[in-house]
């Protein structure tokens, strides 16, 4: 099984006001709506799975386009995927992973930490 799952939204209907999309989620009361603007990178990070809520990480792609990058954690192998919204992306624990906007983006993750926790459960890698 592959450490990063990416899922393209599937389209339930469309009309002339725009189209609607389904979601399964683990049914979360709590999220976060980030915003980042074209060229920016987000992540450069992996989460070590202490908390549920990054076990995995769920991040649903809303808008715009972008590169993300992961490493697989048993060969080290380098992987990547171009987005374009709306998506969803599973990240499991310890999985190196980094999202770069080619465009301005929104996207939501599952889910939210307080700083403390949120820095006791991230490794950053520079």
């Amino acid at each position: 099984m592959s450490s990063v799952m990416i899922t393209p939204l599937k389209k339930a209907s469309e009309n002339d006001r725009g189209a609607n999309f389904g979601l399964k989620t683990r049914m979360r009361d709590d999220y976060m709506v980030i915003f980042r603007k074209k060229g920016t990178v987000n992540g450069n990070h992996y989460h070590l799975g202490k908390n549920p809520v990054k076990n995995p990480e769920v991040i649903v792609f809303l808008s715009g386009e972008a590169l993300f990058e992961w490493r697989e954690p048993a060969s080290g192998e380098p992987a990547r995927a171009e987005l374009k919204a709306p998506a969803k992306i599973e990240v499991w624990p310890n999985v190196w992973h980094r999202l770069t906007a080619k465009t301005d983006i929104v996207f939501m993750e599952e889910g939210y930490l307080k700083p403390e926790e949120y820095e006791e459960e991230t490794v950053r890698v520079d």
